[in-house]
């Protein structure tokens, strides 16, 4: 283990035994303290500063070190900003296991609501001041100025999947779409689907179906195959004309959907207008339980959730150890399979 983590360790455990500890108590001498912990007295005493000089002990002449009162809220807290509770929720899983090993405290606050509330919250993150924080920002509201000012700021941070935008350098935990879009496209054509289509059911403008049909595109490249305009569905607005390529001789023989619930709400779409598509090879991604219930096969990708907690915890905790360590961008392959 790392001298720096023995040392963040020593001050988390610190932390909790003054949490339970009453206003006056005289803790240990500093020597029968560093023998309990298994650490060198000048490690020891690094931690009392420090806690010290965050107001929890007080150093006085003749007797020690006294706990000055016990705090509703230690100084070793990390937040985490998540937009969406129940689908990272592995992530969140895997991320506080991982920093509870250092002992750091987590907190895990909502990131709902309109940009105003949202840059709210994250504004009251940074005034408290938490030796990091993990970002899962909401699609809707990436580019709030307040993303910036995180970025360029003193608390060490990550962000998940994607950076907001205007931040143009920063820590990344990041689930490669692009990349596994394509090899779905690969790997159908591998089973012989000549003619794709690209469907969602969502504004192109939001980044995932932007860098998803990115992938797309990169694996019609690979696979030497060109797009069809006719066969791509990137708008609401396209899905009457879309729907009406479904038959005939130049219908897809696979569709790419740039999620799950696309690809539900594309079958759904076919079957309302008696349009049989038990031939066509349909690919989704998330890879979402209710896929269990479908008639057909689905193509998906499995993310990897908990992975991506773990890796955005390492970048984290190697941020606050190491105050010059540079951005980092670690990306995770998802795996493809059907449903």
């Amino acid at each position: 283990m790392a001298r720096k983590t023995i040392f963040h360790s020593l001050l988390g455990e610190l932390e909790q035994r003054i949490g339970r500890l009453p206003a006056g108590t005289i803790l240990p001498a500093e020597q029968t303290l560093a023998d309990e912990y298994g650490v060198s007295k000048p490690t020891l005493r690094r931690a009392l500063a420090e806690l010290a000089e965050h107001g929890l002990i007080a150093k006085e002449n003749g007797i020690g070190s006294v706990v000055i009162g016990a705090r509703s809220a230690m100084r070793r807290e990390l937040i985490f900003l998540c937009n969406n509770l129940n689908f990272y929720s592995t992530t969140l899983s895997t991320f506080a296991a991982r920093v509870r090993q250092e002992n750091y405290f987590l907190s895990i606050v909502p990131l709902d609501g309109d940009a105003f509330t949202q840059e709210q919250i994250i504004r009251t993150a940074i005034e408290q001041s938490p030796y990091g924080i993990a970002v899962s920002a909401d699609q809707t509201h990436n580019d709030l100025p307040i993303y910036r000012e995180l970025a360029s700021g003193p608390i060490p941070t990550v962000f998940l999947c994607r950076l907001p935008g205007g931040v143009e350098s920063g820590s990344l935990a990041i689930i490669d779409n692009r990349r596994e879009f394509c090899r779905i496209v690969q790997h159908l054509y591998r089973e012989g689907c000549r003619r794709f289509a690209f469907f969602t059911d969502i504004p192109p403008s939001v980044e995932v179906v932007q860098e998803r049909f990115a992938g797309f595109l990169d694996g019609m490249r690979r696979c030497r195959l060109k797009p069809q305009e006719t066969l791509l569905c990137l708008h609401p607005e396209q899905q009457q004309e879309f729907l009406l390529r479904f038959t005939g001789p130049g219908a897809p023989d696979a569709v790419c959907c740039h999620n799950d619930r696309s690809a539900l709400e594309l079958m759904k779409l076919l079957r309302i207008r008696g349009i049989d598509y038990s031939k066509i090879r349909f690919t989704g991604y998330d890879n979402l339980s209710l896929l269990r219930f479908l008639p057909q096969k689905l193509l998906t990708a499995e993310l990897p959730l908990a992975e991506l907690g773990k890796a955005a915890a390492e970048i984290l905790l190697r941020q606050i150890e190491n105050r010059s360590f540079k951005p980092v961008c670690k990306r995770l392959p998802a795996r493809i399979k059907e449903s």
